[in-house]
């Protein structure tokens, strides 16, 4: 029995041990100098206040409306960039469309070029004369090939005043054979005489050198 009873006191005092070991201890110091120490904090007096929850009062507030302002600029920005690059993309593709058109337009004068000397299919020149016209008329509304359409016009002329020319000189009008080489050299600053074949000739190496200019400075 007398066993029971310490062991009942041990007991009792590893339980109040442990109980104070594991409580929170307070510890302050009063306006007096004195230390305390408490498992409870202390009253604040009227008039002071905690630092820790002064510091949190202060911080100003998380600006939510800001951060979606600032998405929102990027969002924007972005778009922006992305609308340029394809702008620039559209016109890199509008410029390709428009090498090709007056690349095809000069390729289709350039056969023209076959018959300045030898025989000629008149036929053949015809057609040729209407494909370079269709060619020539895709460059009429570029007018960022306004240079080059100019240039070629003026050989396509030289070129198509030939059939012309020969119209006149078989069937013995020679007033309108003369008037339209003298039109052609105002025209073109060329000296063509007033002659079918030697007019012809002037025509058609006028044609020629432009064809050869427009190649080397197209």
């Amino acid at each position: 029995m007398k066993h029971l009873k310490y062991f009942i006191y041990l007991l009792l005092f590893q339980l109040l041990f442990t109980g104070l070991l594991y409580a929170d201890i307070n510890s302050w110091v009063d306006e007096n100098g004195v230390r305390h120490y408490s498992d409870s904090p202390p009253e604040r007096p009227e008039g002071t206040y905690d630092v820790l929850e002064e510091i949190e009062n202060k911080a100003p507030p998380k600006d939510h409306q800001q951060e979606r302002d600032n998405l929102d600029e990027i969002i924007e920005q972005r778009k922006a960039e992305e609308e340029a690059r394809r702008q620039e993309q559209l016109l890199e593709k509008q410029k390709a469309d428009q090498d090709e058109k007056v690349k095809n337009a000069f390729a289709a004068l350039s056969k023209l070029r076959n018959f300045v000397a030898g025989e000629v299919d008149w036929d053949e020149y015809e057609r040729l004369l209407a494909d370079a016209r269709k060619k020539l008329a895709e460059l009429a509304d570029i007018a960022e090939v306004k240079t080059a359409r100019e240039q070629l016009t003026e050989t396509y002329e030289s070129f198509a005043i030939v059939p012309e020319l020969k119209r006149l000189e078989m069937t013995g009008q020679r007033k309108g054979l003369i008037a339209q080489i003298k039109k052609m050299n105002e025209k073109l600053g060329t000296a063509a005489p007033e002659n079918y074949y030697k007019a012809r000739a002037v025509f058609w190496q006028y044609a020629a050198d432009k064809l050869d200019n427009f190649g080397k400075n197209p």
